[in-house]
């Protein structure tokens, strides 16, 4: 599979995502909230693309082989436990169109 990103003013870039790092990139630790993780660096191209469009310096991340972002077990059943991946806390996250149209006034 494959990811297009589309931008006002920009061309379209296709990034095919990593999940081990390419003999020209690292895996780049990260801080997700308040939990330390590994991401596989998908490459200059797309972080060039991105860093133009958002007019700073930045990285695009995949989860690896080995990536571990278990949910808080404080919130989740002992007998269902799930990845986080880059989410905020939880690997789906609802809120309703109510809430929606109250956030955006």
């Amino acid at each position: 599979g494959s990811i297009q990103l589309s931008a006002p003013g920009m061309d379209d870039y296709v990034v095919k995502p990593r999940f081990t790092p390419a003999p020209d990139t690292d895996l780049v630790g990260v801080c997700v909230w308040d939990d330390y993780v590994e991401g596989v660096d998908q490459g200059a191209g797309v972080a060039a693309w991105l860093s133009m469009f958002l007019g700073k310096d930045v990285k695009l991340l995949g989860m690896g082989p080995d990536f571990d972002r278990p949910t808080s077990k404080k919130y989740t059943p002992k007998q269902s436990p799930a990845q986080a991946a880059y989410s905020d806390g939880f690997p789906l996250l609802l809120i309703s169109n109510a809430s929606l149209a109250d956030l955006n006034g």
